[in-house]
């Protein structure tokens, strides 16, 4: 009994021995196989040009009118490098166009213009404040890009992340660029709000100053600040000490453009007076001057010029 118990051990033995051989070949042979017909790779997803990525998504389809119109759908679809700061549908009906009816009615030159604006022939935007760029149109705008990839242009956010297409970059802003067309000077004399503060400009004799090339950013007290601060009228104005009025308007005067976008908390920054200001970015954009009690709200920002920037501000800043 013994005798037949080993040798059923071994026959049993063996049969094992024979199972872990057949599973090896086959498990051998199967990774063989796989190496030699590895598994389909998927195709590269397709991509698409500027001009085409820009027609299939329906939150740009006045944009994309517009860049039929201007004649400017060709050029976005062909070989190069652009950026495309790309207005929203939002953007267009906050502008006046409402429809694409209303966009094909347009001045044809007038879109053209404001459209190569908003292009850049370039696809790199450098980490750094206020870079220049020339556009399309040949006139000059200003991106921003932080170390976190935050962009903005001419002080506008950009709202999405940016859309890749074979021919450049589109980033979505929810208003369309102005074209700067006017000088400090100028702007100011246009502003129905800031008629005293044009008549302290020519009293201080700064009015070539502000036309010059620049650039300045000016926090421009409205008629009401200049009433609030003792200017109850024009003739007041007028009548005023002009150097008295030099040096109030110069402590209003930065000697750099500050778009909103560049506003940090407690940042002070020198002005063309003897004496800094305060910038703070929590809970709305304000500012303050070394004797102001509290911080003012900015009432109207980045109000564009070929030589810097107005911002609107309801209160006088006091050295």
């Amino acid at each position: 009994m013994k005798i037949r118990k080993n040798y059923s051990v071994k026959n049993l033995n063996r049969c094992t021995l024979g199972l872990i051989g057949s599973i090896c070949f086959i498990v051998t042979a199967c990774s063989t196989n796989k190496k030699n017909n590895p598994p389909p790779v998927p195709p590269p997803a397709k991509t698409f040009s500027i001009s085409e990525t820009i027609s299939a998504d329906p939150n740009f389809s006045l944009l994309g009118a517009a860049l039929i119109k201007a004649d400017l759908a060709t050029t976005l679809k062909g070989k190069g490098t652009f950026t495309v700061f790309a207005p929203t549908n939002a953007a267009f009906k906050a502008a006046g166009y409402k429809d694409e009816s209303a966009v094909n009615a347009a001045n044809k030159g007038l879109l053209s213009s404001i459209l190569q604006y908003h292009i850049l022939p370039v696809n790199s935007i450098p980490i750094a404040t206020n870079t220049e760029f020339v556009t399309q149109s040949s006139e000059k705008l200003y991106v921003t890009k932080t170390d976190d990839d935050k962009i903005s242009v001419n002080g506008i956010p950009t709202v999405k992340l940016s859309k890749k297409a074979t021919n450049g970059t589109i980033q979505v802003i929810n208003t369309i660029l102005t074209v700067p067309a006017i000088d400090i000077v100028a702007l100011i004399k246009n502003t129905p709000n800031l008629t005293y503060l044009d008549e302290a400009v020519k009293r201080a004799n700064l009015s070539t100053v502000l036309s010059d090339k620049g650039p300045y950013t000016i926090f421009a007290p409205s008629n009401q600040a200049f009433i609030d601060a003792g200017y109850p009228t024009i003739n007041a104005i007028k009548a005023a000490d002009p150097v008295k009025l030099s040096n109030l308007i110069k402590y209003h005067l930065v000697n750099r453009r500050l778009f909103s976008s560049d506003f940090k908390d407690k940042t002070e920054v020198q002005t063309l007076a003897s004496g800094t200001i305060t910038l703070n970015a929590t809970g709305g954009l304000k500012i303050k001057g070394k004797s102001n009690t509290d911080y003012i709200l900015l009432s109207k920002t980045d109000n564009t010029a070929k030589n810097g920037i107005v911002h609107v501000i309801d209160k006088m800043l006091l050295p």
